[in-house]
């Protein structure tokens, strides 16, 4: 029973790995610039690399998977370019709404 309940977690380890790589490679294949978002529309090239620095968009990408992993662990989901607000509090704000649609929709 040991080894069963050993094995299942360590294939629960290599799934999350698994989805993580995929929603880090989807997230930094779709066109556009996040920084050149984050900035506006009339920044200049300046600002797009102060962006890019402050977002950890100049480092390696594997420096950034491991930034993106090491704030998942922690339960930090980062800073929303588009309202500058933390990801998790924006959650939070809209997952009672979201329980209500799905309470009705059933």
């Amino acid at each position: 029973m040991l080894f069963f309940i050993l094995k299942r977690f360590g294939m629960l380890i290599i799934v999350i790995i698994g989805i993580t790589l995929i929603t880090f490679t989807i997230s930094h294949i779709i066109p556009g610039d996040p920084a050149k978002l984050a900035a506006g529309p009339k920044a200049r090239a300046e600002q797009i690399e102060q962006v890019r620095k402050e977002l950890g968009l100049d480092k390696p990408l594997y420096q950034q998977y491991f930034t993106y992993l090491s704030g998942l662990i922690k339960g930090d989901l980062g800073t929303s370019i588009a309202t500058r607000r933390s990801v998790t509090k924006e959650l939070a704000e809209y997952f009672p709404a979201t329980l209500e649609l799905v309470r009705f929709s059933f």
